[in-house]
């Protein structure tokens, strides 16, 4: 039994093993020793040579057509030289590291280390420079058509530098802290401490300048066009300064209490202490005076257009005195009680408030 068993393996692998050098057409030699190993040499054509030693290990040759050369050693590391065409350099350690160098038409180097590992350098087109160290880390550099200069330290810390179009330099340090300057067109500065402190300078078109110190407190200031000035404490408290255009003054010491201050076009001044409590004077146009102690007790003096004198006590008790060409007052007391007058005579006529 043995030695039939040893004659059908000896018939199997002379079938398998053969010798075949072809001289025509595809002048290749091939010589497989088994089915995971091969040997191949083409000098025609593809003019390649291919030796296997294993289905997970081979080595490839290239001297014609796209020149290149390829050696495995296993599936997971390989090296690839190409010198035409595209002519690139590639060389892999592993499945997660490679390297790679292009020497025309896009002209680019790269070198991968590890998948989250990688640096790349192009020469022409782009032009532009690229260099990870880590999957989270990044430098990039333009040189041409968009000029800028980009580096990433980690995908939360960036570095980056506009030299040319929008002219524009920003550096992250964190997701939520940057910094950014801008030197043409917009010509602003902004700086980010953290993604509520933030720091900005115009210094045309709209120059205006902002500083945050957090999300419930900034500062702004304008020097053209809109020229205003505006500084926050807080949510609750701020202060602006208008002097051009509306030209108004603004200050806020809570939500419920503010300061205003209007000195042209509608020129009047507001004042709030509190919600409840407000004065406000105008003195152009409907140039009214008003004062208010409590929701329920305001005072409203009119010295033009309709002119009329108004006092609240309370939401049940009013006095009303119009003091226009007929000389007509009406007082109105508590429930509803009216009386009307003229020229401060006697009473004309009483009743209740519709």
């Amino acid at each position: 039994m043995e030695r039939h068993e040893n004659n059908k393996m000896n018939k199997v692998l002379q079938a398998v093993l053969i010798n075949c050098p072809h001289t025509s057409l595809r002048s290749c030699r091939f010589t497989h020793t088994s089915l995971r190993s091969c040997r191949v040499t083409h000098t025609s054509l593809r003019s390649c040579r291919v030796t296997h030693t294993s289905l997970r290990s081979c080595r490839v040759t290239h001297t014609s057509l796209r020149s290149c050369r390829v050696t495995h050693t296993s599936l997971r590391s390989c090296r690839v030289t190409h010198t035409s065409l595209r002519s690139r350099r590639f060389t892999h350690t592993s499945l997660r590291s490679r390297r790679i160098t292009h020497t025309s038409l896009r002209s680019r180097r790269f070198t991968h280390t590890s998948l989250r590992s990688r640096r790349v350098t192009h020469t022409s087109l782009r032009s532009r420079r690229l260099t990870h160290t880590s999957l989270r880390s990044c430098r990039v550099t333009h040189t041409s058509l968009r000029s800028r200069r980009f580096t990433h330290t980690s995908l939360r810390s960036c570095r980056f530098t506009h030299t040319s179009l929008r002219s524009c330099r920003v550096t992250h340090t964190s997701l939520r802290s940057r910094r950014f300057t801008h030197t043409s067109l917009r010509s602003r500065r902004f700086t980010h401490t953290s993604l509520r402190s933030c720091r900005v300078t115009h210094t045309s078109l709209r120059s205006r300048r902002v500083t945050h110190t957090s999300l419930r407190s900034r500062r702004f200031t304008h020097t053209s066009l809109r020229s205003r000035r505006f500084t926050h404490t807080s949510l609750r408290s701020r202060r602006v300064t208008h002097t051009s255009l509306r030209s108004r003054r603004l200050k806020h010491t809570s939500l419920r209490s503010c300061r205003v201050t209007h000195t042209s076009l509608r020129s009047r001044r507001f004042t709030h202490t509190s919600l409840r409590s407000c004065r406000v004077t105008h003195t152009s146009l409907r140039s009214y005076r008003v004062t208010h102690t409590s929701l329920r007790s305001y005072r409203v003096t009119h010295t033009s257009l309709r002119s009329c004198r108004f006092t609240h006590t309370s939401l049940r008790s009013c006095r009303l005195t119009y003091a226009c060409v007929e000389g007509v007052s009406i007082w109105r007391g508590a429930r509803g009680a009216w009386g009307v007058y003229l020229g401060g005579g006697g009473k004309i006529r009483g009743g209740h408030c519709l």
